[in-house]
């Protein structure tokens, strides 16, 4: 093949491999293509055989998952039953183990993937074997085989012929070539036991052994390894004392010039970021994602289709860096030069580049609303829910969720800004997604109920008493549960929504049950004399004058401007019973004498 204006050495950059019901195997060779003098192998397979093996592994993954975590769950629940821990910390720590199991279901795709692609004929026999099993879902046998194996030890066993052998004053290079084709071997078959107990979720021993292989080596690859899986797991100090020790194997170049190191460096200097990022050290953060930058944009020079995808994520993370700073200015500038490229990225491989660039567009639309660009903010974010809907259509697992949330804040933003009709039909699109994802996860119960609370206010707001009315009802057991759990924290909540409750009902002339609502408020506080409003018409449009009169005499005082603006509002409504017309003017002129 001949590469206009490439040396050899260079990247040869982005490149598709395709053939007909196929897909390329070894897919990070190809990532990696450099012009060596080397033939360059591809491997493919069946892509559906290969999406199939991946299916099954997530599902064993989920299983075990699950497993997991219903075994903590017990374990909680017999603690709670003996009163060892209190609700609370029963409650916090069931929370966590959901999160952890999350934790462990969303990244069960890339582990997969990463599984999948394992070159069997590359590990020996019994390391097959136990490859053969998991995918029977045989998974404890699997394990037992791949420990009976103890790669770990031969490794560490071929690893320090190899040291004895590069100390030598004169090496032998033909039993060097095989001490090291033998240790090779070894670390294949550990990097396949690790690949099996990420997908069985056996996290810690994945952590253990992905450790002391760092600690044996001692080199880039494996330290970085370790670091990496320790950040996905958020062991934040660990993973910062491994990193460091990668980065010493690699020199960093900032001038304009390339370095045989970029290609090594972006990545470590990517993880850097995000580690300080989220263990809030924004400055140190910072330089990383810039070091990263200078990399990027002198390599994207070169060769665009290589390395742009990469500068448009530096580009977004460094942006969002700036606008949690407040920079926004600073942070405007990068997300918008992100976003040119992606466009044009999107342009070439929608399937591939749509995703980054609705989370970019939805970056730019938070940032907008949080400076009070409205109008700019509500643009970007239409765009960016019309591919999300597109995504979420095509994939619902994958997409849903970051759709949800968009539509969401579109309505809250709406509503914010007093469009209240505007804002309805959003929260309304987007509460029966978070309703589905929330009875799956807990994760989603937040966005669920917020949405849930929020159509009942903008019901209210419109005088849609039907629907606010509907929402109230499904919003009500849940308040009534948190209340039951602190009543000091949600009397007032509760109280007010069945007050809303009572006074919809009377619209809907649902009369006894507004009258029930109405008397299950005041039960939970008395105090709460504006509540009558609400009692003392629905007693008076069912017949029951003596009760009402009764109120309005007791609040006449207090309540009359309301008593007499309500009694106005029903009239206008068209809901005052017939038969009721004559009480309500003998109650007018009690009110206004």
């Amino acid at each position: 093949m001949l590469f206009n204006g490439k040396k050899h050495g260079d990247r040869i950059g982005w490149i598709k491999v395709t053939k007909p019901g196929m897909m390329v195997f070894n897919q990070k060779t190809i990532d990696d293509w450099l012009i060596l003098d080397e033939p360059i192998f591809i491997i493919l397979c069946d892509a559906d055989e290969f999406e199939l093996k991946k299916a099954n592994l997530i599902a064993i993954g989920k299983q075990e998952a699950k497993k997991k975590y219903d075994y903590q769950k017990e374990e909680l629940d017999k603690q709670l039953k003996i009163k060892q821990i209190d609700n609370s910390e029963y409650q916090n720590k069931l929370d966590k183990a959901y999160e952890k199991r999350t934790l462990m279901v969303q990244n069960l795709d890339e582990h997969a993937d990463l599984y999948a692609r394992i070159d069997e004929s590359e590990i020996d026999s019994s390391a097959q074997l136990a490859m053969e099993l998991i995918a029977l879902r045989k998974v404890e046998e699997a394990v037992s085989v791949f420990e009976e194996g103890n790669y770990l030890e031969k490794l560490i066993a071929q690893n320090h012929v190899l040291k004895q052998l590069n100390e030598q004053a004169e090496v032998n290079e033909h039993a060097r070539s095989l001490a090291k084709a033998e240790r090779d071997k070894q670390l294949k078959n550990l990097k396949a036991q690790v690949a099996a107990y990420k997908i069985l979720c056996e996290w810690e021993k994945a952590s253990a052994l992905l450790k002391s292989i760092a600690d044996e080596l001692d080199d880039l690859d494996s330290a970085a390894g370790y670091a990496s899986f320790c950040q996905l797991n958020n062991n934040y100090d660990e993973a910062e004392i491994y990193y460091k020790k990668a980065l010493t194997f690699v020199p960093f170049y900032m001038d304009d010039y390339p370095s045989p190191y970029d290609l090594v460096l972006v990545p470590l200097l990517f993880n850097f970021a995000q580690l300080y990022s989220a263990t809030y050290r924004p400055a140190e953060s910072e330089a990383y994602y810039l070091g990263a930058l200078v990399i990027l944009r002198r390599l994207a020079k070169d060769n665009p289709k290589a390395y742009e995808p990469n500068l448009v994520m530096g580009l977004n993370q460094m942006a969002n860096l700036c606008s949690n700073a407040q920079r926004f200015n600073e942070s405007e500038l990068y997300y918008l030069e992100a976003l040119e490229i992606q466009r044009r990225l999107a342009k070439d491989d929608p399937y591939a580049n749509e995703p980054l660039m609705a989370t970019i567009l939805y970056n730019l639309a938070l940032q907008y609303y949080k400076t009070q660009r409205f109008s700019k903010s509500e643009s970007y974010m239409m765009d960016c829910l019309e591919i999300q809907r597109r995504l979420a259509k095509e994939n619902p697992d994958a997409y849903e969720p970051d759709l949800t949330y968009s539509l969401y804040f579109m309505g809250m933003s709406l509503s914010e800004q007093k469009q209240y009709l505007k804002a309805i039909p959003y929260c309304e699109e987007s509460l029966p997604i978070f309703r589905k994802l929330a009875k799956n996860s807990p994760l989603f119960k937040s966005g669920y109920e917020g949405t849930l609370y929020s159509l009942t206010q903008l019901y209210s707001m419109t005088g849609n008493h039907t629907k606010c009315y509907e929402a109230n009802e499904e919003w009500l057991p849940v308040l009534r549960h948190y209340w039951q759990e602190n009543s000091d924290k949600y009397s007032e909540d509760l109280i007010n929504t069945l007050g809303s409750q009572s006074y919809q009902c009377i619209f809907l002339g649902q009369l006894e049950q507004g009258e029930k609502y109405a008397r299950e408020a005041l039960k939970i506080d008395p105090s709460q004399h504006w509540i009558n409003t609400n009692l003392a018409a629905c007693l008076l449009f069912q017949g029951k004058y003596a009760e009402a009169e009764i109120i309005y005499s007791q609040y006449k005082e207090e309540l009359k401007d309301s008593f007499l603006q309500d009694l106005n509002d029903f009239e206008t409504a068209g809901v005052i019973p017939t038969k009721s017309l004559g009480d309500v003017e003998r109650i007018r002129i009690q009110l206004n004498n």
